[in-house]
């Protein structure tokens, strides 16, 4: 148990036990091991907004699961990664899978998937534009489509491409 450093971690802390109805939650301990998921990842960056006037991108627990690093974060001690590509595993000698958001464009659904299907698959989330609040969502679906194909083609130059989605996202991925 590692205890809070400072205000952000005391508040994240604070957040965290609330929601996920723990006690006595360290820095290091991760979100999902502590029975996180997908729709209490939403909540918690709502929470999080709410609490500090900052804004969280769900996905944003992938690469800070922990309170520690949400914490560094969210005070700008380490910088959010900008795109609609969220990496849910880089490496693999497969091609990989790109899996595009449903409504709501949060990737956190498919990280269970992505761990499910083992070490050798790439597997990418295709987030919905705009959710980093720097710049505004499109509109068309032509739109959506084509900057996801930019996006995709820059991890993977050429296909045959392997494109999965979940609700809308499945519109959106046959498009693409």
């Amino acid at each position: 148990y590692v205890a809070p450093r400072n205000a952000m971690e005391r508040q994240l802390v604070e957040i965290w036990e609330n929601l996920l109805e723990v006690r006595r939650i360290g820095v290091c301990d991760d979100f999902f091991s502590l029975g996180g998921h997908s729709l209490t990842a939403a909540r918690l960056a709502a929470k999080v907004e709410a609490a500090t006037g900052i804004s969280m991108p769900v996905s944003s627990l992938l690469s800070a699961p922990t309170v520690e690093r949400l914490a560094r974060l969210l005070t700008g001690e380490v910088q959010r990664e900008t795109g609609v590509l969220v990496p849910f595993r880089q490496t693999g000698t497969r091609p990989p899978l790109f899996m595009v958001a449903g409504v709501g464009g949060h990737v956190l659904i498919f990280r269970e998937l992505a761990e499910l299907l083992g070490e050798d698959q790439p597997v990418y989330g295709v987030e919905g534009i705009g959710l980093d609040g720097k710049e505004a969502p499109l509109n068309g679906m032509e739109d959506i489509a084509r900057r996801y194909i930019r996006e995709i083609r820059s991890v993977q130059p050429r296909g045959p491409y392997f494109i999965a989605g979940w609700s809308m996202g499945g519109v959106i991925a046959y498009e693409v």
